[in-house]
């Protein structure tokens, strides 16, 4: 009884509970009902023509009799009845296309302001090294759904056009119709000249002479004959405030501001995955027009765009596009000690820009560009940006493989490591970056503390990269026997053992026993 009412009981909370709405899901069922409408009408546009052939073969009977009689007489009323069918018909082809407009209408906002802007969003995120999903292929596959179902509805307006083009009364004609017609073109237009985009992001620290690559993708590519045209993809380097004007008016034409190699290409069809792209592998930023510097302005705040350009025709050629789009800001260097430099202002712009409507500057940011890489942290002699960049050298030049097993706790200051190996038991340890040192990392571990009569965290000085030079973050670790356990509770030497290089006191092919070096604390000695 009891385990009945439990059942019961979780019933009704499964029922109860509001899980929010699988968006792929949701997006594909939307879909995949707007295609059984769009069958719908083919069906209605063959029952029009079929009543229209009727008509016209009774219209031409009628039209045949030069003597008028009473049979002839119901004949006439029953065209007149037969043409207003056909008037109906229209009209409820009319009326399904305009409901299936305003669907596919709210459809494609969503998709083009929802899904493919977040895909924007990560895609530059992932320039910061946040993980990306790059669901694309699923994108395209929706965007050619979409283009599909307009270029289908638009196609059967004008088939009832041409169904009714034999009528020569122009009242007959339907001003509805062609508006219509149009109003899908539009739609068509947009979403087209959306989903012109980079599939793989140039660099956005691009150094002048120096080869890299890129990729663009059309994603109504394997639809609409645009293929067929093999579209050529110009790339041309624009400033900041090219880009803007671009974004803001939608007008090309702008001169470049400066000269890239083997920046053109012709887009290809991939039929195995249904792709039209172009991989660029050997652009070359040969020179860059600066605009004037103001005031404390670097060369290193100053960004640039890469503009993507091709044309093609679709349908066989009844209509045709233009169409363009902006790399993600760049940052152009002459050499590399720029680079710390210039990635801070696309780390920066990638983590507080706006890429999606301003393309390049959000004023209201959390964080400025000037707090970010250029004042001072408080009581401090660096920046913080000049810290971070630190951190991430020392981190891909001597700490990667610790990093990527999740071994370094990393970003915890002080006090906080403080608190949290005061919870556990003595030899518990924990790596940190340091606070003071720019690229230092400390080692910090609880123990009793003789001087105080308690626990206490003790903290290393901070290692640098000129210490790991000398010897490696794991074998110090090996060498201070009293730490026991890197924090929360794991072994050190299950952590860290195969990292270990030991000297075995091997004799070398001189003779002589290879010395090694040994790290120590003074003043502590191992756990007994």
């Amino acid at each position: 009884m009891a385990c009945a009412q439990q059942n019961n009981y979780l019933q009704d909370v499964s029922t109860e509970m509001d899980f929010p709405p699988d968006p792929v899901q949701e997006i594909n069922a939307e879909l995949i009902k707007l295609r059984h409408k769009t069958q719908e009408s083919d069906e209605g546009l063959k029952k029009l023509k079929h009543c229209r052939e009727i008509f016209v073969i009774q219209y031409q009977k009628s039209s045949t009799c030069e003597v008028q009689t009473e049979q002839n007489s119901d004949q006439g009323g029953k065209l007149i009845y037969d043409f207003r069918q056909l008037l109906k018909l229209r009209m409820e082809l009319y009326n399904n296309f305009l409901d299936i407009y305003f669907q596919l209408e709210k459809l494609q906002k969503k998709f083009l302001n929802t899904h493919l802007i977040k895909w924007k969003r990560a895609q530059q995120l992932y320039g910061n090294g946040v993980p990306f999903q790059n669901n694309l292929d699923k994108l395209q596959e929706w965007c050619e759904m979409l283009a599909d179902n307009i270029w289908h509805i638009k196609l059967n307006i004008g088939r009832i056009e041409d169904i009714f083009a034999c009528f020569s009364n122009p009242e007959i004609n339907f001003k509805n119709l062609p508006i219509l017609k149009n109003s899908f073109i539009v739609l068509l237009s947009s979403l087209i000249t959306n989903v012109f985009v980079i599939e793989k992001q140039p660099p956005q620290v691009i150094k002048t002479n120096t080869r890299f690559s890129t990729k663009v993708r059309l994603l109504v590519g394997s639809k609409l004959g645009v293929s067929m045209s093999s579209p050529q993809v110009k790339v041309t380097i624009v400033s900041e405030a090219q880009a803007l004007e671009l974004i803001r008016t939608g007008k090309n034409g702008i001169e470049a501001s400066g000269v890239i190699l083997n920046n053109m290409g012709t887009m290809e069809y991939h039929e195995a995955t249904g792709q039209l792209s172009i991989s660029f592998q050997n652009l070359q930023l040969q020179t860059i027009n600066r605009a004037q510097k103001k005031g404390l302005d670097s060369v290193m705040d100053e960004k640039f765009s890469l503009l993507f350009q091709t044309q093609f025709q679709v349908g066989g050629g009844d209509l045709n596009f233009q169409v363009w789009t902006l790399s993600l800001p760049v940052v152009v260097i002459v050499h590399g000690n720029q680079d710390p430099y210039a990635l801070a202002t696309i780390t920066w712009d990638n983590a507080f820009g706006k890429p999606v409507t301003s393309g390049f500057v959000n004023p209201e940011a959390q964080v400025t560009l000037s707090q970010f890489c250029k004042e001072s942290l408080p009581k401090r002699k660096f920046t913080f940006w000049e810290w971070f960049y630190g951190i991430m050298k020392v981190t891909r030049e001597h700490l990667s493989y610790l990093w990527n097993e999740g071994h370094v706790m990393g970003f915890v200051d002080r006090q906080h490591a403080e608190e949290l190996l005061l919870q556990k038991c003595n030899g518990t340890f924990l790596l940190r970056f340091s606070d003071s040192v720019i690229g230092g990392v400390t080692i910090a571990w609880v123990a009793d503390s003789q001087a105080r009569g308690s626990r206490e965290v003790f903290m290393v000085e901070s290692i640098t990269s000129r210490d790991f030079l000398i010897r490696s973050i794991s074998d110090r670790i090996y060498d201070f026997e009293i730490l026991q356990y890197l924090y929360p509770a794991l072994p050190k030497d299950q952590a860290f053992k195969k990292y270990y290089t030991l000297n075995t006191g091997e004799i070398n092919p001189n003779g002589y026993i290879n010395r090694g070096l040994i790290s120590q604390l003074p003043g502590f000695v191992a756990m007994q």
